[in-house]
């Protein structure tokens, strides 16, 4: 029953986001970046959490904390038009604009090495079950997106 509603992806995933913040909150100001740091770090913040708003919205139902979807089709609308892991982009901007305001270097390099893998290991999960559910949409959409940064078509126009 708790494996349920803990999963372990959700689990680790939590576990990562508690130590990026709780690891910044640690770690000494070492980016040699006066008050003016703050304003950035937070704006980074705010933007993560519009593109995790964004992604959420669009996504609707999809995924409710689980890796298996209840969205009857594939979410290709929104920011899963350019990227297949909106909420995962938007949660590691906010986590490193955290740390951006906290003006630790040690945060940020802790957010990218212990969210990063969490996260990656969760989106993996993810598209493997999104691949069961969804055979025929999903190694085309897979193909032309990125899983966090859009993917940039090498061919110019005519």
């Amino acid at each position: 029953m708790l494996r349920r509603w803990l999963p372990l992806p959700r689990v680790l995933l939590m576990i990562a986001i508690g130590a990026a913040v709780l690891g910044t909150r640690a770690t000494p100001r070492t980016m040699g970046l006066g008050p003016d740091a703050v304003p950035l770090g937070l704006s980074l913040v705010l933007l993560g959490l519009l593109i995790v708003a964004w992604a959420l919205w669009k996504l609707g139902i999809g995924m409710p904390g689980g890796v298996e979807t209840l969205a009857p089709a594939l979410v290709t609308r929104g920011p899963y038009r350019w990227i297949r892991h909106p909420v995962y982009a938007g949660m590691t901007v906010a986590l490193v604009g955290y740390a951006v305001a906290a003006r630790s270097w040690p945060g940020v390099v802790l957010t990218l090495a212990v969210f990063g893998p969490a996260a990656i290991y969760r989106a993996s999960r993810e598209e493997a079950a999104l691949a069961r559910t969804f055979p025929n949409d999903w190694p085309a959409y897979r193909s032309r997106t990125g899983a966090v940064l859009p993917r940039f078509s090498r061919r110019l126009p005519p």
